[in-house]
């Protein structure tokens, strides 16, 4: 069994290390979606989860601290880090914004410099906390494509996963095309 652990944020759970071991033990094959701010790595979660996701919003501390509005890059960076070289499944997502887009493409450099190569950028999802303020966060086509092409650039020059998945809204959910052809529901 495939299972998605995501929320809020999973590591707000006080027994979660110990639902994921369980979970694990009974064969389901965990992906953790994640702020990073929570996450303490440990031998036990290294171990249960197949695939972490973790959301790093900027290639730096005021780029993160703009978008997240809290200083928490060195503690997600770090987190990523040890994930990492304990031998975890990282992907690092970065939400595209008007306030932090230009600085996509300095994220497969990042990427590869925590031992990580995967990297996905995400558009928003009219849904939610954005709906209020979206024309404050919300890219035009052009600056999508343009942000897709220049980091797209980068992640083959360090040998980062890039995954671009256009965003569709749809009455009922949300539809991800992805550039290969999948279409994920």
């Amino acid at each position: 069994h495939r299972t998605v652990v995501t929320g809020g944020e999973p590591f707000l759970v006080e027994n979660i290390e110990e639902l994921l071991r369980y979970a694990a033990e009974q064969g389901h094959i965990i992906n953790l979606t994640s702020n990073g701010i929570l996450v303490r790595p440990s031998r036990s979660l290294v171990d249960s989860v197949a695939m972490f996701e973790i959301g790093l919003d900027g290639p730096d501390e005021e780029t993160y601290t703009s978008m997240r509005r809290v200083d928490e890059f060195s503690t997600v960076v770090g987190n990523i880090d040890e994930l990492s070289n304990m031998g975890s499944v990282v992907r690092v997502t970065y939400l595209l914004t008007k306030v932090n887009y230009e600085k996509a493409r300095e994220m497969p450099r990042l990427c590869s410099d925590l031992g990580i190569n995967m990297l996905r950028l995400q558009r928003i999802r009219r849904v939610g906390r954005f709906l209020r303020n979206i024309d404050e966060f919300d890219l035009s086509e052009e600056e999508v494509r343009r942000a897709v092409i220049e980091t797209r650039e980068e992640a083959e020059r360090y040998g980062v996963d890039l995954r671009t998945p256009m965003v569709a809204p749809i009455h009922y959910g949300t539809v991800h095309i992805y550039p290969e052809g999948d279409i994920v529901t």
